[in-house]
């Protein structure tokens, strides 16, 4: 029953993700935090319309980009602990959107099916233009509140506009450089389903080439009287082609960010 109610959730989940999981865009190398120059004074207003403009810019610039992403779900609930991974090559233009290759699972059937097969179908099924405009990170859907400045990144908080199950409210960190995203900590604007009782999503994007990618996802979700599933997103072996470029392997070696720093599990069913 515990993984039925996860099943309910899959296709939101996977749509949810998709807003994250969109390209951001190119970056200088940061300098540490000790050393970072004071960040120019900007309204949350001027450093949306940065945003927006640049992610603009970017989305024309790239041509293509293939990665390979590695799943890990975890569920423990009064069933009883049960996880399942899988190995997936993904590759994205602009002509055809997102396609996926699964090249290994493993571990319980039930949630392969079930939730990670529906991630990657409900994904795929989610890329149409009405969908995107939607819930981009725009002032049309986002009311944003500048928090202050973090290193090399503006901090900022976001609250949707309207009632879209697929958009999010949480914290954003923003690069002073470029104005492209770099991290999320978010949860939905609206608990999805009854099933669910918190979801809290972590997105990390890393430099890749000339363009911000996503680096890592950590999904967290208390099932309503069914336990915790957390769900792991590593990106992996990225190639990167814009606009005049060869293909270009910019990272041959996985992209690893320290784990997120969430609140413990525990906290999440209080």
């Amino acid at each position: 029953m515990a993984v039925s109610k996860i099943r309910r959730c899959s296709a939101w989940i996977a749509a949810f993700l998709l807003c994250l999981l969109a390209p951001r865009g190119a970056i200088a190398a940061a300098p540490s935090p000790s050393s970072a120059p004071a960040l120019p004074t900007l309204t949350a207003a001027q450093i949306v319309a940065r945003l927006e403009a640049r992610n603009e810019e970017r989305a024309q610039e790239l041509q293509h980009f293939s990665v390979q992403r590695i799943y890990h779900i975890d569920y423990r609930g009064f069933l009883g602990p049960r996880e399942a991974g899988m190995v997936v090559d993904a590759d994205y233009s602009p002509a055809i959107g997102k396609t996926f290759r699964v090249v290994n699972e493993s571990g319980s059937s039930a949630l392969l099916h079930n939730l990670l097969h529906r991630l990657l179908l409900s994904e795929q099924q989610a890329q149409d233009d009405a969908h995107r405009q939607d819930t981009a990170l725009s002032a049309a859907n986002y009311e944003f509140t500048l928090l202050g400045c973090e290193g090399n990144d503006y901090v900022l908080r976001v609250t949707p506009r309207t009632d879209n199950q697929y958009l999010y409210r949480g914290t954003i960190w923003v690069d002073a450089h470029d104005f492209a995203v770099s991290r999320m900590e978010v949860q939905p604007g609206r608990n999805p389903s009854f099933w669910t009782h918190h979801i809290r999503i972590d997105q990390r994007y890393a430099r890749v080439g000339e363009f911000w990618l996503p680096a890592s996802n950590r999904t967290v979700t208390a099932v309503r009287l069914g336990g915790i599933a957390n769900l792991t997103i590593a990106y992996q072996n990225y190639v990167v082609r814009g606009h005049g470029d060869s293909a270009l392997r910019a990272a041959r070696a996985a992209v690893h960010l320290p784990a997120p720093a969430l609140r413990p599990v525990s906290a999440l069913v209080d």
